[in-house]
């Protein structure tokens, strides 16, 4: 399994296309791909309805076809998102909350980890 880990926030760079890009890419050759964020990278799954006005793309659209790709297991840092008042019923793409243990434990199963 791959593990491709966002810690970047969506605006101000190119990071959250990358991250897509790359989980994309991998599935598209039979690999298992799970997705973690963390980090500014939590905020990649906000929605954002003028992402235009705010300098980044609106990638909502493709978050929530990542299921269509074989792409089923997007994980948000619990922890994080609590901290950010994020609601997780409003988040892009059904993220599943996890704790910092099952993170660590993610990471130790993962073949390889990809951290954008």
């Amino acid at each position: 399994m791959i593990v491709i880990w966002s810690t970047q926030p969506a605006i101000g760079s190119i990071n959250a296309r990358e991250t897509l890009d790359a989980a994309l890419a991998f599935a598209a050759y039979d690999q298992q791909v799970s997705l973690l964020f963390s980090g500014q990278g939590v905020r990649q799954l906000v929605p954002t309805p003028n992402a235009a006005d705010a300098g980044a793309k609106n990638l909502g659209k493709l978050f929530n076809a990542l299921p269509l790709f074989d792409i089923d297991q997007v994980y948000i840092a619990a922890d994080e998102a609590k901290a950010m008042n994020l609601n997780p019923q409003s988040l892009i793409g059904s993220p599943e909350l996890i704790s910092n243990d099952r993170i660590r434990q993610l990471l130790l199963e993962a073949t390889h980890v990809i951290r954008i």
